[in-house]
Order: structure tokens, then C-alpha cells, then sequence
């Protein structure tokens, strides 16, 4: 028997929700937004059980199903620079959405792997560092869609630019002082979990989603320069491309600042890490 593959030239990430309220841009529209740049998508659908034993019974005598399904859908992408595009714009909403009491569900499609229906953005890194491309991760806690085909394989090349956030120009750092140091790797994580809440009497598979604040931002800086060991300033935000992601320099805490060194190593290398109640976070792009 032959064996079919599907490759990543035909795939694409969409994002499709009807609170026109929430978001600005194409993902209120008929055809959602697709999301450019997609590097990578990794689909995730679990089905809990539980086996019912008995005495006298060696094996177990039924398994069944009393906790809701769950799916995940975990999405990588380049940063898109370009300021006005439908890259622009979708995140807040996402952000947004995610913190209200009762948030709506996103349908996120990843043709050829998977999608997610009822979906709510759960976490999101912002990565900048020498030497790579400005990347932007994304993880959405929903129940399993439709099953998904892949795409038609491209004939021809792709003809269109896009502009990506390269090291040389990734944005802007904040500092709650003097910046410290010289920065190889800056980081932005926000992270929201949900909880699935049902009522006896109800499909197992149709629980109401809220999301669980508070939740925590936290930002990471790590470099070589000897700067950021001796110094008392860590990052209060970063702007990456047109993803600005900041916090009151007032409420963020410092959680850790840590050094290594080991024979053959070019420079010692250090971390400061520091964190804030998500909530008051500024989530621009």
C-alpha cells in the first residue's frame, strides 16, 4: 500500500471568531485570519477514561468517559514587522478575550493537522536573540474540530515578501532603570489557564471554558555582559516587531538572577527573570 505524507507547504493556520467586538482585522470575517510565517503546529487530542474493577473480576468491567475531551493546538511563528498588516492587531483580542469572565470561543484550524473549536488562548512567548528570528509562540485550549486535509501542494512559487523581525532591528527593551547590560536573548511569557466547569445532566463534552486568573507575565533577559550580574534593573517589558508587551514598572518583582561559568565557555552567562499578575499587562499587536 502506498504511503501519502502531508508537508508543510501545504499547511496554514487560521484563526476565525464571531465577537466582532473583541477583535479588529480579518479575524471577524467570513474567511478568518491566516496567520503568515507559521514555522511550526502541533495538535493535541486527549479522550480521559476510566476503567470501572469489581471483585471477583479479574479485568475491569467497563471504561468510560466522565471528564470532558480536551484538545490543544500549539502554534509557532516568525514575527511578521510589518506595521498595518493583518498581523496586527489579533493578539490583544486574543489577550483580551482570554481575561474576560466568560471568554468566546476561537476556532483555530491547522489544515492537515488539526482544529481546535471553543477555543481560548492559554499562553504566548515573544523570543528575540542573536544570531535567529524573532519568533512568537502560541498555545489554544479548546475540544477537538473537524478533522482536517491538507492543502493543495503549491505548483509555483511564492511570489509575496514578508517582512520578518531580524536581531539588528528586533525593537525596544524596558528597564524599571538604567538598562542592564548587553542582552543576548530577551523573552516575553503570558500564560492564562482555563478551567472546564459542567453540571449533572450535561453532554460529558459540552463543559463552559473560564479562564483561571490571576495569571503571571514574567520576562527573561539573558547575556554575557558582566553588567547584568552587578547591576539591580531587570525588564519591566519589550516591544518585538509591532508585539509590544509591558507591565507598571511599579508591580513587576524581580524572581531570579542567576551565572554560569565553565572552563572553555567564551564569557560567563547570566539570567534575570522577573514577573508580574498578568492583568495589568499591556498587550499591543
Amino acid at each position: 500500500m502506498p504511503v501519502s505524507r502531508t508537508i508543510y507547504t501545504q499547511g496554514a493556520v487560521n484563526l476565525k471568531v464571531s465577537a466582532i467586538n473583541i477583535f479588529s482585522g480579518t479575524i471577524t470575517g467570513t474567511n478568518g485570519l491566516f496567520l503568515s510565517g507559521v514555522q511550526s503546529a502541533n495538535f493535541t487530542a486527549n479522550s480521559p477514561s476510566q476503567d470501572v474493577n469489581s471483585f471477583g473480576v479479574l479485568g475491569s468491567i467497563n471504561k468510560v468517559q466522565v471528564e470532558p475531551s480536551t484538545a490543544t493546538l500549539e502554534v509557532t511563528l516568525v514575527v511578521n514587522s510589518g506595521n498595518g498588516g493583518a498581523d496586527v492587531g489579533w493578539l490583544s483580542g486574543l489577550v483580551s478575550n482570554s481575561q474576560f469572565p466568560n471568554p468566546s470561543g476561537v476556532v483555530v484550524t491547522a489544515s492537515g493537522i488539526g482544529q481546535v473549536s471553543g477555543a481560548v488562548l492559554t499562553s504566548f512567548r515573544l523570543e528575540a536573540s542573536v544570531g535567529n528570528l524573532a519568533q512568537l509562540s502560541l498555545t489554544f485550549d479548546g475540544i477537538s474540530g473537524l478533522a482536517q486535509t491538507a492543502g493543495a501542494a503549491p505548483t509555483t512559487p511564492n511570489a509575496q515578501t514578508v517582512p520578518v523581525v531580524t536581531p539588528d532591528a528586533f525593537g525596544t527593551l524596558y528597564w524599571n532603570g538604567t538598562s542592564s547590560g548587553c542582552p543576548q536573548t530577551v523573552r516575553a511569557s503570558w500564560e492564562m489557564p482555563v478551567e472546564r466547569i459542567n453540571c449533572l445532566g450535561n453532554p460529558i463534552n459540552s463543559p463552559t471554558i473560564f479562564s483561571r486568573p490571576p495569571v503571571t507575565v514574567s520576562f527573561v533577559a539573558e547575556g554575557v555582559d558582566a553588567q547584568m550580574l552587578t547591576s539591580t534593573t531587570f525588564l519591566t517589558g519589550v516591544t518585538i516587531g509591532p508585539y509590544k508587551i509591558a507591565q507598571n514598572s511599579g508591580s513587576v518583582r524581580e524572581t531570579s538572577r542567576t551565572a554560569n561559568m565553565a572552563v572553555g565557555d567564551a564569557a560567563a552567562t547570566f539570567n534575570i527573570t522577573s514577573e508580574a499578575v498578568a492583568l495589568g499587562a499591556t498587550v499591543s499587536g
